[in-house]
């Protein structure tokens, strides 16, 4: 539902500061184009980011290879940095099988099985880290 995702004004800025820094910003996400297209473009996210991909799109979803690959060739750069999300299995494992460093935002739910590079609460004390350069030791 569209209407019912919402971005925080930290994180916005955080994303703001990334892409000011010279990073090049992706959203990769599983779902039907039109809800997933609605909550980047209602968020706002739209402008935030140099692109996305979504699973429906590109017939692969994540943790799959494929979809991390998809928006790698649509931003037109390497598959290198960071995933950032909440999950464990599809962000967190998806990442780093593509040799993405990640960050879990902890939700609270067991870690064990699941090696993040970063746990942190929110996309902006994630950016923090990733433009301070030193990541601390995951919180697990």
């Amino acid at each position: 539902m569209p209407s019912l995702v919402t971005v925080t004004d930290d994180d916005r800025s955080a994303l703001a500061d990334l892409r000011a820094a010279g990073w090049t910003i992706g959203i990769v996400t599983n779902g039907m184009v039109d809800n997933q297209e609605g909550k980047i473009r209602r968020t706002g996210l739209d402008a935030l980011v140099d692109g996305w991909v979504v699973s429906d799109a590109v017939g692969a979803r994540k943790p799959l290879p494929a979809i991390f690959e998809a928006l790698a060739t649509r931003l037109g750069c390497a598959l290198e940095g960071w995933m950032i999300g909440d999950s464990l299995e599809l962000d967190v494992a998806g990442g780093a099988a593509v040799g993405l460093s990640t960050v879990w935002l902890d939700d609270g739910s067991d870690p064990t099985g699941y090696h993040p590079d970063l746990v942190v609460d929110s996309v902006a004390a994630a950016v923090r880290t990733i433009l301070d350069g030193q990541p601390s030791a995951p919180r697990l």
